[in-house]
């Protein structure tokens, strides 16, 4: 089996966080490896079509994109911090196949991701990041689902 010495762990600060964060910092202390916290502003360009009048989707994106990077920031600060070592990246894009490519660049070891554990239509509608991850991927994911830790 191979070494397992960086761990991706795409976030997108829904409520999966806290429990993908205990998740990701017990695997890091267990198997002494770095952790790459990625997360990615969803590109809007696909919805394009929509007119809002008086708002720039540009200047949306900065914002959503400049947050982030402050909750970043603050996550660090208060759950990684002399815990483990830990790289935060942040981009722009399509989120799965922005986590593949950080993934791949990175050389993960391993992928920890978090699901809304969706169905129906909002599964249709929007799609399953971690599903595309997982299908993705060339290193081993494994999926944390609220929903059947309760």
């Amino acid at each position: 089996m191979k070494k397992i010495e960086s761990i991706m762990v795409p976030i997108d600060f829904s409520a999966t966080l806290d429990l993908l964060i205990e998740y990701a910092i017990m695997f890091a202390i267990k198997f002494n490896a770095k952790l790459y916290v990625v997360h990615i502003v969803e590109d809007f360009s696909k919805f394009s079509s929509i007119s809002v009048p008086h708002i720039s989707m540009d200047n949306v994106m900065e914002e959503v994109y400049n947050s982030a990077k402050v909750e970043l920031k603050k996550l660090g600060d208060e759950k990684l911090e002399g815990k483990v070592k830990y790289e935060f990246m942040i981009d722009k894009g399509v989120a799965y196949k922005e986590i593949l490519e950080f993934a791949d660049e990175k050389n993960a070891d391993l992928i920890l991701i978090g699901t809304h554990g969706m169905s129906g239509l909002d599964k249709i509608l929007f799609g399953s990041t971690a599903e595309r991850v997982v299908r993705g991927a060339k290193c081993p994911v494994i999926m944390i689902n609220p929903h059947q830790l309760d």
